[in-house]
């Protein structure tokens, strides 16, 4: 059969494909949709005559993002296979198995893969196989966009998407100050990575442009910008931003820093800054959704319009949910609407109003899968991603997810509490790694203080646990979890009246709360694990009964 296409050379990320020759016909179809999808592959056409067979290989697995193994009943005894898969263990590389027929694995291929994904292809439709091929293939390079083939699609029934636009004016210096102006520079390049983590357009503006300019040449509907002074080893930092029309300053702040570690306090600073600016433009995209019609709204707007509603009840639930889906008839390659639907479709099934639990876990995972495909490098949709797939899904995958979202937004806490459950934290708590959670939690700079409590809560220290319970509900005081969460804690503190009165703000947000419905929500949440179920409940158990 002829080779689908050369194999992969350049510097960009490419998987190596092992397979046995034998089986090309099988294979082959496999590499090319893969291909098509955006992954780059190195496979033995792109060993050239006259190359050292095996020094060629070396190089190419060395080199490579992952392995790719097909396993076939022919692979598997291949001593060529073999040794491919032992020097990608070697080199500790991610590892993916795709089984395409149902040959039992030998025993030593078994023990040495125990711990890698594999996909098994007789188990899955064709969509779904490739769709969860992509998402696991994601979680390590992000695929490409390739030139279209043929005709256009013709997309006039969907209404065109605005995504908000932000332009990062560097920050002013001094005149003749070229070391801060460089430290400045970081801080501007910073704020631009970190922004573009969420859905938003981000442009790096000239030195100097004022809003109106940066709304008539450039388009962007929002402007961020600032100044930097030093004296002695105090820094002052002031940034602000701005709506490029007619609704001037949005939000602004001053930052004063002992300038003693130049890395840290750049780090430190675009994250704040970020975060925050990162809030305003949210809040103000939900305002202006709010004083629009529906009918008028484009499928962004519709997105941030049903981010305004929790579930509380079956009203909720339903005008939530009919906003995303109406959003998703707009504009089907959104990967917001996508990664809404995924983690509020995981919500609604263990805050238990979800009317068809089965049919919405199989939409929510194929929603987040499709979150992960349209914006690999996006920590927001992977984090929406990853809560999915924890709670519904494969466990190796969610934790193969968050450990990529929190590899790109680094420090960052730009998930934020609108973005239910997510991160790394709690994939971590869920595969028996509380105390690790503990210890990252000890030094992380912005961390995620409700799963850190459940940590604790894990660990049995209620009282380190009473701290970030605390912190939580001061963060976050409209999450009705933090409150059940404080008020378990306080209960399993013997803190019997301040636990029932953080039991009443629960009640307050959410009416239809009961402990019996927390705990029924809670083993779903954490797949029945009673380690973890147990001390999230036995605190709200003892209010009951004082």
């Amino acid at each position: 059969m002829d080779k689908p296409f050369p194999a992969y050379e350049g510097e960009e990320a490419y998987f190596f494909v092992s397979y046995a020759h034998a089986d090309a016909e099988l294979v082959y179809p496999e590499m090319s949709w893969i291909y098509d999808a955006g992954f780059n592959l190195w496979y033995d056409d792109g060993i050239h005559v006259g190359s050292v067979w095996r020094r060629a290989l070396a190089d190419s697995l060395s080199s490579a993002v992952g392995l790719i193994f097909f396993a076939t009943a022919r692979s598997i005894v291949s001593n060529n296979c073999l040794k491919e898969i032992n020097f990608a263990l070697d080199e500790d590389k991610p590892f993916f198995v795709v089984q395409l027929d149902d040959s039992s694995l030998p025993a030593e291929l078994r023990l040495s893969l125990s711990d890698r994904q594999a996909l098994l292809r007789s188990e899955f439709d064709e969509a779904t196989y490739r769709s969860r091929l992509e998402s696991a293939f994601s979680t390590v390079a992000a695929p490409k966009v390739r030139e279209a083939v043929g005709p256009a699609l013709d997309d006039a029934s969907s209404r065109a998407t605005q995504l908000p636009s932000i332009a990062v004016v560097p920050f002013a210096t001094r005149a003749g100050d070229d070391d801060l102006a460089f430290w400045a520079e970081g801080v501007t390049e910073e704020l631009a990575r970190l922004l573009s983590q969420r859905y938003f357009r981000v442009v790096t503006a000239d030195a100097g442009a004022n809003a109106r300019e940066l709304a008539d040449r450039l388009g962007v509907r929002y402007a961020l910008s600032g100044s930097v002074r030093k004296g002695g080893e105090r820094l002052r930092v002031t940034a602000k931003l701005e709506e490029t029309g007619e609704g001037g300053q949005l939000w602004g702040q001053r930052y004063d820093e002992t300038f003693d570690d130049e890395l840290r306090v750049q780090d430190e600073l675009s994250d704040g800054i970020a975060v925050s600016v990162s809030e305003a433009v949210f809040d103000h995209e939900i305002a202006r959704a709010r004083g629009q019609s529906t009918e008028a709204l484009d499928a962004w707007a519709l997105v941030v319009r049903s981010a305004a509603i929790l579930i509380v009840d079956a009203k909720s639930r339903n005008e939530k949910f009919e906003l995303l889906r109406r959003a998703l008839a707009l504009d089907p390659d959104l990967a917001a609407t996508h990664a809404e639907l995924a983690a509020w479709l995981t919500a609604s099934i263990v805050t238990l109003f979800s009317r068809d639990p089965e049919a919405d876990a199989v939409e929510a995972l194929r929603h987040a899968d499709e979150a992960m495909k349209l914006a690999p490098n996006s920590a927001t949709a992977l984090a929406c991603a990853s809560f999915a797939h924890r709670v519904l899904g494969d466990h190796a995958l969610a934790l193969q997810i968050a450990e990529r979202a929190a590899s790109i937004a680094g420090t960052s806490n730009l998930y934020g509490p609108r973005y239910i459950q997510s991160g790394l934290y709690p994939c971590l708590i869920q595969t028996g790694r509380a105390a690790e959670v503990i210890e990252l939690g000890e030094k992380d700079r912005v961390p995620d203080s409700r799963a850190i409590a459940v940590a604790y809560v894990v660990e049995g220290r209620f009282e380190d646990a009473l701290e970030w319970t605390r912190q939580a509900v001061a963060t976050q005081p409209d999450n009705f979890l933090a409150w059940v969460e404080l008020a378990n804690v306080l209960g399993s503190l013997d803190c019997v009246e301040e636990g029932r009165q953080a039991l009443r703000r629960a009640v307050a947000l959410v009416p239809t709360f009961t402990v019996d419905l927390y705990e029924k929500g809670s083993r779903l949440t954490w797949r029945d694990k009673a380690e973890i179920v147990r001390p999230m409940v036995d605190g709200l158990r003892k209010l009951e009964a004082d």
